[in-house]
């Protein structure tokens, strides 16, 4: 910490300024002060960006750091991140711009599809009927992201075998992108719970009557078909290669 700031900070090997939420002033006035001092300082230095997380407890200093040139990054429940360019010819990366889900392909020993209707559709869709799936929970692997959303929505307890195929939808929602992975799984009970809060049914299709059933979207009859005797890519490791199971998915053909 500089003896003239009343935050402290540290840099990386990018030549960023990376400051410490959690010593920022509570004060707006300390803030608008210092902030001019320290710029002039780290572009002195050579410094190229300045990265600034404003925890929500200290909201009231974000207009201090905007008047000074921040602008919006990323933002998480109880925090906001903002940065700023120090140089013309820095390229900071994108805030978050895609979100994750998955679909799970649920066939079971009598050639049976697992399929949802959802609340959001019962009145005016009711043969709406999809596959379970839904979106991957922070620091959640994709597998158990796949077996989670088939047992809440179905009550099915399954297990991951292989990747399917995956869609890339650009601009699902304003400013975010859709990657969504088709699974399939090997049903390991069959009892049928909905979750009673998103799903209004649950059931096991006959498979040739879900591929042929006119309410179907072309997609959903196209990623089953797809998912039929399709060896996929399987999770693994590569020999040699130091891999955290908890943090890091390889996908590929055994």
């Amino acid at each position: 910490m500089d003896s003239f700031l009343s935050f402290k900070y540290r840099t990386n090997n990018y030549a960023a300024v990376l400051i410490e939420s959690d010593s920022l002033p509570d004060d707006t006035a300390v803030l608008l002060s210092d902030l001019p001092l320290a710029l002039d300082h780290w572009r002195t230095a050579g410094l190229r960006s300045v990265w600034l997380e404003i925890p929500i407890q200290k909201a009231h200093l974000i207009s201090a750091a905007t008047s000074h040139g921040f602008e919006f990054h990323s933002t998480d429940p109880d925090a906001l991140t903002l940065t700023l360019k120090l140089a013309e010819d820095v390229n900071l990366p994108a805030g978050p711009t895609h979100q994750i889900a998955t679909g799970s392909v649920v066939i079971n020993d009598k050639n049976e599809l697992l399929v949802i209707v959802e609340r959001a559709h019962a009145k005016t869709m009711p043969n709406f009927f999809k596959l379970p799936g839904g979106a991957v929970d922070p620091g959640e692997r994709l597998e158990e992201a796949a077996e989670r959303e088939v047992w809440e929505e179905t009550g099915v307890k399954a297990r991951f075998e292989q990747l399917t195929m995956f869609r890339h939808w650009v601009n699902y929602r304003p400013n975010m992108s859709d990657i969504y992975f088709i699974c399939r799984l090997t049903p390991l009970t069959s009892a049928l719970t909905p979750q009673a809060s998103e799903i209004d049914r649950a059931l096991w299709m006959p498979l040739d009557e879900y591929l042929n059933h006119p309410d179907v979207s072309v997609f959903n009859k196209k990623i089953v078909e797809l998912s039929l005797g399709n060896d996929g890519l399987k999770s693994g490791q590569f020999e040699g290669y130091d891999l955290n199971e908890r943090t890091l998915e390889l996908f590929f053909k055994h």
